[in-house]
């Protein structure tokens, strides 16, 4: 049980690893089209509006990992 935790805890962690970089990615792009007079403020709109949602998402896996590995830690514990 404790190693489908364990395999459970490291796709969590990919995924808030693969969310961040992609919400860094979005911040980069919405701050140079700020810049950019041809792509607006509506497709700025959209991108801060889709960094708000994959950084929303990328806090909920955080909770959901802290959830599994104190969970990791109680199995461990009982074990001994």
């Amino acid at each position: 049980m404790i190693k489908k935790y364990h395999c459970l805890l490291n796709f969590l962690t990919f995924g808030f690893l693969l969310i961040f970089q992609f919400c860094m990615l979005l911040l980069n792009v919405g701050f140079l089209s700020d810049f950019e007079e041809i792509i607006g403020t509506v497709s700025g709109k959209v991108l801060h509006g889709l960094n708000v949602f994959f950084g929303s998402a990328s806090i909920f896996l955080k909770v959901i990992e802290k959830f599994i590995f104190k969970k990791i830690q109680r199995h461990e514990k009982q074990k001994i």
